[in-house]
């Protein structure tokens, strides 16, 4: 019997971005130092910095933004903008349950709204 990786198990999603050489080494004896892991260190880091951070803002806010692009297209172009916006939100790794919550505010936007 093949033994699982309990890593694909668990609830968890790889974040990954490029950082200079310098950084990456100093990230690694951090690790060491701290007996920690990169990962515990980075969501760390994540919770921290996005705490002042509200989805529901977010969401509203980036679907205020995308509303006034669409606004006042005719339908044909809103829903190929809209499409567009979906992919791309897709492709930046958005859930897809704010990727609908996005697209719905952005659909139903009106300007007088905004108050």
């Amino acid at each position: 019997m093949k033994k699982e990786n309990n890593i694909f198990k668990q609830e968890n999603r790889l974040v990954g971005g490029l950082v200079p050489y310098q950084l990456a080494d100093k990230l690694s004896l951090y690790c060491v130092y701290k007996d920690v892991t990169r990962s515990k260190i980075i969501a760390s880091l994540l919770e921290t910095q996005l705490a002042s951070f509200d989805e529901e803002e977010m969401i509203e806010k980036i679907g205020m933004q995308l509303g006034k692009k669409v606004e006042g297209l005719p339908i044909s172009k809103k829903a190929k903008l809209l499409t567009t916006a979906r992919n791309v939100l897709s492709r930046k790794k958005v859930n897809q349950k704010h990727i609908n919550q996005i697209i719905k505010i952005a659909r139903y936007f009106h300007a007088k709204d905004e108050d």
